[in-house]
């Protein structure tokens, strides 16, 4: 049976004014323990870092976990002090075992953020919320993932799953949906570029800005600048934006999952490709990328990799030629560019643009999210507060 789109106003209505953060005490702190310090866990780090120099309040950060093992202190975890010197204890970890870093003290807010791109954690999402524990995760698995667990973590437990950043990064794609669908609108359709790697790949492979480089040339650089996944076959292959467009699609109410998208990578690999990319492979690459951005300029357009999600016909993804004069052609290097077709926005579309990949905006909307929970604002009144999250008792 299919999942009612979010109609929960308190969730999604906007614009919300605040007074200022209520004072917590000692046993109300906030505590947050974050797994995966990679490039997004670091920049997140180093913003919390600079809050904490600017007076600010911020959380308190009680646990780091990484591969090779954790640092916990209960006191808490300088993040500037950590980034100069990281360290970790050699632990074998567990749900149980995350769960029980934080405090006891009841009225606390706990927070576990899931910066990694570890497949098993989302099995212990719905654990935590059960638990109480507020997840803020980047990491598009759990929502994109078994429609089953999806739908259980959705139900379950006193704890919020918050996962803006799943989709364009720090973007308000995801609130803006649930906007919609709260105030009656009805969703038909969402198009766009859901991939700020692709976006800055194609861009600067079409439009270079220097030398011109081979497109598996600029899927290095493009690592090197942390706009990649780890692995750039996820964003070559489509798999990635495959996740992002499920993810919208579970939320305005398709019960789909990856198995029903038709979707085309960004060129026809081997199937036992591996990156780094030997010769061969790379020249395959830089092959088809080329001719088909010769074929697309021929005909006065640009190559994009475009999402086409709609509640009548499903989900569509792959290499198009749109126009030149297309926002979607138009839109910077590493931009998302995301139109939502409504009810109410049925001739002119409803745009959402900005940069949708890079440490620093993912991290960004990580750490709204956690301030979100960690001031716990109170609203002025007669004006809906904010709540962008998945709220099980709302549910």
């Amino acid at each position: 049976m299919p999942l009612e789109p979010h109609r929960d106003a308190s969730e999604a209505l906007s614009p919300t004014v605040y007074l200022h953060p209520r004072k917590q005490s000692g046993s109300e702190r906030t505590e947050m323990v974050l797994i995966g310090p990679g490039q997004v866990g670091s920049a997140l780090l180093r913003q919390l870092g600079a809050l904490q120099r600017a007076g600010q309040q911020a959380p308190t950060l009680v646990g780091i976990l990484r591969r090779s093992g954790l640092c916990h202190q209960a006191a808490g975890i300088d993040p500037d002090t950590w980034l100069k010197a990281p360290s970790v204890t050699p632990l074998q970890s567990d749900a149980g075992t995350i769960a029980r870093l934080f405090d006891k003290a009841s009225g606390q807010q706990k927070i576990i953020i899931d910066a990694s791109a570890e497949p098993s954690l989302a099995d212990h999402y719905e654990q935590w919320l059960g638990a109480g524990i507020n997840v803020v995760t980047a990491s598009k698995l759990a929502g994109s993932g078994c429609f089953k667990r999806y739908r259980d973590i959705r139900q379950s437990g006193q704890g919020r799953w918050y996962y803006e950043t799943t989709v364009g990064a720090a973007l308000p794609v995801i609130s803006t949906l649930r906007q919609l669908i709260a105030t009656g609108d009805e969703i038909i359709s969402v198009r766009g570029l859901l991939s700020g790697s692709l976006s800055w790949l194609l861009k600067r492979f079409q439009q270079p800005s220097g030398t011109p480089l081979s497109f598996s040339e600029l899927i290095e650089k493009a690592g090197h600048k942390g706009l990649t996944e780890p692995d750039p076959l996820e964003d070559l292959s489509g798999q990635d934006v495959i996740r992002k467009a499920i993810i919208l699609a579970r939320e305005i109410g398709m019960d789909t999952d990856a198995a029903e998208a038709i979707s085309r990578p960004v060129a026809d690999l081997p199937p036992q490709s591996a990156y780094p990319f030997d010769r061969d492979t790379a020249a395959a690459l830089n092959r088809q990328l080329t001719e088909n951005a010769a074929k697309a300029a021929a005909n006065g357009r640009q190559l994009v990799y475009l999402a086409d999600i709609s509640v009548r016909h499903g989900i569509r993804i792959g290499l198009q030629e749109v126009a030149a004069t297309s926002p979607f052609a138009t839109a910077r290097a590493c931009d998302n560019v995301i139109e939502i077709r409504s009810r109410r926005y049925l001739d002119n579309p409803l745009v959402i643009q900005g940069p949708g990949a890079g440490p620093e905006v993912t991290a960004s909307g990580l750490l709204a999210e956690i301030l979100q929970i960690h001031h716990r604002l109170k609203p002025v009144a007669g004006i809906q507060g904010l709540n962008l999250c998945s709220d099980a008792a709302a549910n």
